[in-house]
């Protein structure tokens, strides 16, 4: 069935069979994806003059910062980040199963979060009644990673949908 692929079989220890598959895929028995600690020196996004802008830190970034680490490090395609009874949570999306980073984000950061995607993308951030779409380019520790973003009006704010690319440079504006 999967004559094209080629597969090479490893011997590994069982402790380290566990802790790569938390760090890969998440812990199954929560069914959350956990962060792997420093996993990511640094993320900076890239405006459209080509000024690096660093993510992280105050007014909530840091739990920005932390999402976006994740998804880079598991290789989630997708971060969502949505409001939810009153709070904020996101998810990420491996391997086509959308599961849980964080639940426990207030309305307040959530939103200037999605404020400060919106203007990482050079949307307009007074516009919450229509849906809006962009793009912006994150480097993590060197790695070019291409984000398209979408901003869709809901029940309780705004939700926003990060699809993540490895960065090529042909299809670049």
């Amino acid at each position: 069935v999967l004559s094209a692929y080629r597969v090479e079989f490893v011997a590994v220890s069982e402790e380290d069979f566990e802790r790569n598959a938390v760090r890969l895929l998440g812990d199954e028995s929560s069914g959350t994806v956990t962060p792997e600690a420093n996993a990511i020196a640094s993320i900076e996004s890239v405006d459209a003059s080509g000024t690096r802008i660093a993510i992280g830190g105050a007014d909530g970034m840091g739990a920005l910062r932390d999402a976006l680490s994740a998804a880079i490090h598991s290789g989630a395609s997708d971060v969502h980040i949505e409001p939810a009874g009153g709070k904020g949570r996101i998810r990420l999306r491996l391997d086509g199963k959308l599961l849980p980073f964080r639940d426990d984000i207030s309305a307040t950061v959530l939103k200037q979060i999605v404020s400060r995607l919106k203007v990482m993308a050079g949307l307009d951030i007074t516009v919450t009644r229509l849906p809006q779409d962009g793009r912006f380019l994150l480097i993590a520790d060197d790695k070019r990673i291409e984000c398209r973003e979408a901003v869709m009006p809901c029940r309780g704010g705004e939700k926003v949908v990060l699809r993540m690319a490895s960065h090529n440079p042909y299809l670049a504006k």
